[in-house]
């Protein structure tokens, strides 16, 4: 097993049931029912991230692209390849 495969099966493993934060997605009319989706928070990524290459192998930058729809543009870098992407928050008490 080559060093790449073994950073990306470390990187891709699932995170403990605990990590997990879970919302609810969507409701039926009366209420009874539901959809519920869940999420990792920040702080989870930062320390897999951490664990599996080093804190001194990652950085991440932040800019806000449409105060209005308080849209941030994320680019993380790892071992020096990067992505970027776009995100909003889901409701408006997320958003400050």
């Amino acid at each position: 097993m080559t060093t790449e495969e073994t950073i990306h099966d470390k990187l891709s493993a699932p995170f403990d049931v605990g990590e997990l934060k879970f919302f609810v997605v969507a409701r039926s009319k009366d209420r009874s029912k539901g959809k519920v989706g869940s999420y990792i928070d920040a702080r989870a990524v930062m320390d897999r991230l951490d664990e599996v290459v080093g804190w001194e192998a990652w950085s991440t930058e932040y800019e806000v692209i449409d105060p209005a729809m308080k849209a941030v543009r994320c680019t993380l870098t790892v071992s020096g390849v990067s992505k970027t992407d776009v995100g909003y928050p889901n409701e408006g008490k997320d958003a400050d």
